[in-house]
Parts: structure tokens; C-alpha cells; sequence
């Protein structure tokens, strides 16, 4: 499946939706991304488990910066 069928796709079955872009948003989404993977790092040898939830939040913001730079958001 393509990407451009994908959001069609998740657009129909209702779990994106459209959404302003915000610049704002997408750069403060990315800065703590970063900020997280810089905390991860820190932590890796001390608690692994603390520095694995700190990169799964990275990816998370970081997900989410892209959707939001194509005017999507998550439908919650």
C-alpha cells in the first residue's frame, strides 16, 4: 500500500483527522524528542528500562512532529 493510500485509508476509517499546521507545535514536538534521546542516553547504563521509555517517547513526539507537519493529528 502507498503512503498517499494509507492516510486515505486512515482518514476514512477515522483514526487521523486534518488539522491546522501549527510550526509552533511541530518545533516543540521536536525539540523535546531530542531532549528525550539526550535523557535516554544519560540513563542507558544506570536503568535501562528508564532510558528505553525515554526513547519510546522520542519516537512518539517524533511521529507525531511528522503527522502534524502534513496537517494530521491522531483521532483521540
Amino acid at each position: 500500500m502507498i503512503y498517499k493510500e494509507s492516510k486515505e485509508n486512515l482518514l476514512r476509517q477515522g483514526l487521523i483527522k486534518k488539522c491546522l499546521l501549527d510550526w509552533k507545535s511541530i518545533n516543540n514536538l521536536i525539540k523535546r524528542a531530542y531532549t528525550d534521546l539526550k535523557t535516554a542516553k544519560r540513563n542507558i547504563d544506570d536503568d535501562e528500562e528508564c532510558a528505553y521509555n525515554y526513547a519510546y517517547n522520542a519516537m512518539l513526539r517524533s511521529g507525531l512532529a511528522l503527522m502534524f507537519s502534513e496537517a494530521f493529528r491522531p483521532e483521540i
